[in-house]
């Protein structure tokens, strides 16, 4: 969706992209494979993202996220954040004329943590 409005941006004096993440994508993918490619700003590519994540989703079909070094919990949130912001990364660099960035709200108390 973000490419489709690109060409729309880029009639602003002004564009700007803001994703909302999470500071617990990257410190918490345990799979180093997956964390040297997207700690990697300089060579980062959507087509390596796109790896990455298939790569997660042949594990998961396979059941075997844990073995493969994959995050045991909220591993699918996990890595799309991860994900998100080495997109964002990857938009930033492309647009350099855009302010694109992911900002983190910070807890935000859902069902999935109640206390």
């Amino acid at each position: 969706m973000r490419e489709a409005l690109i060409p729309l941006l880029q009639l602003s004096d002004s564009p700007r992209i803001v994703n909302v993440s999470s500071s617990g994508g990257l410190k918490n993918v345990s799979n180093e494979w997956a964390t040297a490619i997207l700690s990697d700003a300089e060579n980062l590519t959507q087509e390596k993202v796109d790896e990455i994540l298939s790569q997660y989703l042949k594990d998961y079909k396979e059941g075997s996220l844990e073995t493969k070094g994959w995050p045991a919990y909220f591993s699918a949130c996990t890595l799309s954040k991860a994900a998100m912001n080495a997109y964002t990364r990857i938009l930033a660099k492309k647009y350099s004329g855009f302010c694109i960035n992911c900002v983190c709200p910070g807890f935000v108390k859902t069902d999935r943590y109640k206390l």
